[in-house]
């Protein structure tokens, strides 16, 4: 991708806020648009150890990999007029819809950069909203048991919203597309959602159930790879790429409370869950955890551990968390983290995953651990 216009684009912004700041804009004219709208990015540096064994048979492999990484994304959002609002978002990566980092390998090579979000937010009243184009996942979710924080959907989102006193409740709904076909019916995503939440001094919650109904899965493409859903070699067209052997319905349940326990100090319990219900085996997956954070004194941190459970068929495995078990269902096992902030736009932080899975007739011991550096600007 050739990013020079880019660049140059950035460049232009930049040249008009400095003059804005050094009072060098007074005869200056800038564009409305300008005048709302706002810059983001942030910046990753990431070392990662990964100890993998596999039992088959008779026979051990096993090895230990390390590698860093690094992760940039720059965004922007502007809003023309009142009721609407555009956004969009370039981040490092590659076409892998659950992952914006790049390896530091190729001998020096450039990497990818390439365009992560583009939509048009419509909000024509304050209880309703319209999102169009490539955009964040809607459903609320506490994990990444369903949904990893990298993957952003692409089609249409209505939300409906209602507030009365501290206790709000939504409705999501949307239609996206997964994969186009010239000749056939097209793969994609019916979802809707309804969350109620509440906040008072002391306590905040947010409940939620969903309903994600994906078109044409049986039988048809995998969505990059299978990652432990039960596939098929062959389709029925006869072509040799591999094909879900089930239909993915999936009914998710999440929760998340959140409890002060001392001055600037919360704790928080938080669970996720899926259903298939589209099969009778092999359909369900579990998450719980805690987290704790805390934002007093000059070093503030946050600890979490979580444990989960995912069956092979539960959830379409292509856009479920990343990290955990090397991104497959059939899995099962332990995260624990840790973060600290020095600055306010500064983080370290550090992962750890224990985790197995089955993939076929393999039985895979799969640990990581993660080391991370951040800087949001």
């Amino acid at each position: 991708m050739n990013i020079r216009p880019t660049i140059r684009f950035f460049a232009v912004l930049f040249s008009f806020a400095l003059f804005s700041t050094c009072g060098l804009a007074e005869n200056i004219e800038l564009p409305t648009w300008l005048l709302h709208t706002k810059f983001s990015g942030d910046f990753r540096y990431r070392h990662e150890t990964i100890d993998f064994n596999e039992l088959s048979g008779d026979s051990t492999r096993a090895f230990t990999r390390h590698r860093h990484r690094l992760r940039l994304r720059l965004g922007m959002i502007s809003s023309p007029s009142d009721y609407t609002t555009v956004g969009f978002r370039l981040a490092s990566g590659s076409t892998n819809a659950r992952s914006t980092n790049d390896d530091l390998s190729g001998g020096f090579s450039s990497k990818d950069f390439m365009l992560d979000r583009a939509y048009l937010d419509l909000h024509p009243k304050k209880f309703m909203k319209f999102i169009l184009g490539k955009a964040d996942v809607p459903f609320k979710r506490t994990s990444q048991l369903v949904w990893d924080s990298d993957v952003n959907i692409e089609g249409i989102t209505s939300m409906l919203m209602h507030s009365c006193g501290t206790t709000e409740a939504s409705l999501v709904m949307g239609g996206y597309w997964l994969q186009e076909y010239k000749r056939d019916d097209d793969q994609g995503l019916l979802g809707v959602q309804g969350n109620i939440s509440s906040k008072s001094e002391s306590i905040e919650w947010t409940a939620s159930i969903a309903y994600l109904d994906y078109q044409k899965a049986t039988r048809g493409a995998v969505f990059g790879s299978a990652s432990g859903n039960t596939q098929i070699a062959q389709g029925t067209d006869g072509t040799l790429l591999p094909y879900y052997e089930h239909d993915y319905d999936l009914l998710t349940f999440s929760g998340i409370a959140t409890v002060p326990v001392a001055d600037k100090i919360k704790f928080s319990l938080y669970f996720e869950a899926v259903e298939n219900t589209a099969i009778g085996l092999d359909r369900n997956g579990i998450l719980g955890g805690f987290r704790l954070a805390s934002k007093r004194g000059s070093l503030p941190y946050s600890a979490g551990y979580s444990y989960r459970d995912v069956e092979a068929d539960a959830t379409i495995a292509a856009l479920m968390d990343s990290d955990f078990a090397d991104g497959n269902s059939a899995s099962e096992g332990h995260e624990i983290s840790l973060s600290v902030s020095p600055l306010k736009e500064l983080s370290f932080g550090a992962t750890a995953i224990i985790s197995e899975y089955t993939f076929l007739t393999r039985n895979l011991d799969f640990n990581r651990f993660m080391a991370d550096a951040v800087v949001k600007f």
